[in-house]
């Protein structure tokens, strides 16, 4: 999964834009000069040191730094979910840090390129080990250049539900945009959800070409049928509609210097136009508030009430009895009922599962929580 939704969260609370979480939980760290032979992170790098090691609270290994700088990370179950090296750039005559992120697989999902102080220079997104986009920044961190491919003979596109509204169903496509598909299914379940949409959409099927208005905004983006067709597979599937959604969101995104695959739920509903949204996360100084009791029962109340919309996305990291429910790390949720026995269930739109979860499960797996009560909208 690219990017899954959310900034990528660190569990002491602060934010680290754009990099894996490596700190270890427990502390527990190991300094060490013996060389891991056998280790499949190491192949090919056999004359390199491990100089560092930490470790899950169960003693499993949770990632290695060598001599030379570069790092491995494991996730609970022992596979290998990021790689970070230096590299020798000629034309800058510096060392750039080379990230990899992998997927539950083993393929490649995501290579990053940093400057020699630190900061993003470039981003590509991999499926079957092609590119399938890559992002450039600026120091800044705003987009400078964005390079879109898709594999031919992966186009996911029926001209036929195209009609401007969400009348068939969807998922998000390669690229990370489980906030937006969670945020419209979220909306989908009140009616002032659906009226939020119905208003954000329109086709002229005359015409071929399909409007995007964000009231929140001020901001109304059009796209041919040729368009939304090419933005199919790469950003949506199933639903057309939904694609043209995103594209327009992505068009907003990029005028800002962002790309699409990093935002959250709550976002759209600005956009939207809607209005007393909570979420746990403050943007300004960038950093997150742990889900506790008091926004727990301020989160079912909404949701009780008929007219909520929810969100939530998990940590980067989770335990193994997270992965076991088949809950995916860095990956936004809505929130499809609180059930009579306190339970939260959960859905996930790409693989079209519901979760079912206790208060207290809910509160360790998940970094972020957003909802609004729709029927209380303020101009």
């Amino acid at each position: 999964m690219v990017r899954i939704g959310f900034n990528f969260l660190n569990r002491n609370n602060n934010v680290s834009n754009n990099t894996a979480i490596q700190a270890d939980k427990t502390g527990s760290t190991i300094f060490s000069r013996n060389v891991r032979k056998n280790s499949s992170a190491n192949a090919g790098n056999n004359d390199k040191e491990i100089v560092k090691r930490t470790f899950y609270p169960n003693g499993e290994p949770k990632s290695e730094t060598f001599s030379d700088g570069s790092t491995v990370t494991y996730s609970t179950d022992g596979k290998i979910i990021q790689k970070t090296y230096n590299k020798y750039d000629k034309k800058t005559d510096k060392n750039k840090k080379i990230e990899l992120l992998y997927r539950d697989d083993g393929s490649l999902k995501q290579k990053g390129i940093y400057s020699d102080d630190g900061h993003l220079e470039q981003r590509s997104v991999y499926k079957n080990d092609k590119i399938l986009l890559t992002v450039k920044y600026d120091e800044e961190g705003k987009v400078i250049d964005t390079i879109k491919n898709l594999p031919r003979g992966e186009i996911d596109f029926n001209e036929d539900l195209l009609n401007g509204e969400f009348d068939a169903d969807f998922s998000q496509g390669v690229s990370g945009v489980c906030y937006l598909a969670s945020g419209v299914k979220g909306l989908m379940q009140t009616e002032e959800g659906r009226e939020l949409l119905k208003e954000a959409l329109s086709y002229d099927e005359s015409e071929g070409v399909g409007t995007v208005n964000f009231k929140g905004l001020d901001k109304s983006y059009s796209f041919t049928k040729a368009e939304i067709k090419k933005g199919m597979t790469r950003l949506g599937t199933g639903d057309p509609d939904f694609t043209l959604l995103c594209l327009g969101y992505e068009k907003y995104r990029e005028e800002q210097g962002k790309q699409v695959d990093l935002g959250h739920a709550t976002d759209l509903l600005d956009a939207l136009g809607a209005r007393n949204s909570f979420v746990n996360y403050d943007t300004l100084f960038g950093k997150v508030y742990r889900i506790n009791n008091e926004m727990l029962n301020d989160f079912k109340t909404v949701m009780k009430s008929g007219h909520g919309f929810a969100c939530a996305g998990t940590w980067p990291e989770l335990p193994k009895e997270a992965t076991d429910k088949e809950l995916h790390a860095g990956h936004d949720y809505y929130i499809k009922q609180i059930n009579n026995d306190g339970t939260i269930t959960v859905s996930d739109v790409l693989v079209k599962k519901d979760i079912v979860l206790k208060e207290n499960e809910f509160k360790e797996y998940f970094g972020i929580l957003e909802f609004a009560d729709l029927s209380e909208q303020e101009e």
